[in-house]
């Protein structure tokens, strides 16, 4: 008659069997994180989480997104109504503002002209003081519009200089608030006059 095993040797036998099926779930649980963790970094988007939906203006112009513009595909620069056109009466509009007009501008210097005023205008010393914190203006006027697009990811600014604010949103739900100077205006304002767009009279 064989002998019963004694507990001490049923509790060992399943330790082992316990050890051994932790392993083998590690590894799998490794291999699978590797996996998604490699997706991940295939399909990141231009854009980090960091800068998602931030209600507080940013006091500059990340640099993906200052990126995105200057390399964009396509960059158009547009004219805008300040009025919200509500009640769609007009044929064409941006985010609800009637387009009266806008350009193509292309890749190189004319591009790298305006990116450079906006990031200025965003990062401008007067509105990074410290200790001192701007509030926004009550108002939004916005008279110029921006939609960058580079391969399937597009961005668009709507810019109220007159009232120092501008809203931007991605086609990937990122959202971004700035404050900016009116100093940016004069050098937008000069690229839609040299392609023959007509500014807004209000």
């Amino acid at each position: 008659m064989k002998a019963r095993p004694s507990i001490n040797s049923i509790v060992t036998r399943v330790g082992r069997w316990y050890v051994s099926a932790m392993n083998a779930l590690c590894k799998r649980a490794s291999i699978l994180l590797a996996i998604v963790g490699l997706t991940w970094v295939q399909s990141a988007p231009v854009f980090s989480a960091e800068t998602n939906n931030s209600a507080t203006p940013k006091s500059f112009l990340p640099l993906d997104l200052k990126n995105l513009l200057t390399q964009a595909d396509e960059f158009t620069l547009l004219s805008l109504n300040p009025t919200p056109d509500f009640e769609h009466k007009a044929k064409k509009t941006f985010h609800n503002h009637a387009i009266l007009g806008q350009t193509k501008i292309k890749n190189g210097a004319p591009r790298d002209k305006l990116v450079t005023a906006l990031a200025d205008g965003i990062g401008a010393k007067e509105l990074n003081i410290p200790g001192v914190i701007n509030i926004p203006a009550d108002c939004f006027n916005p008279r110029h519009g921006i939609h960058a697009k580079q391969n399937d990811e597009a961005v668009d600014f709507l810019i109220c200089f007159e009232c120092g604010q501008i809203q931007a949103n991605s086609n990937r739900g990122t959202n971004w608030s700035f404050l900016t100077t009116r100093k940016p205006a004069a050098a937008f304002n000069r690229a839609l006059r040299k392609a023959g767009v007509r500014l807004p009279k209000n």
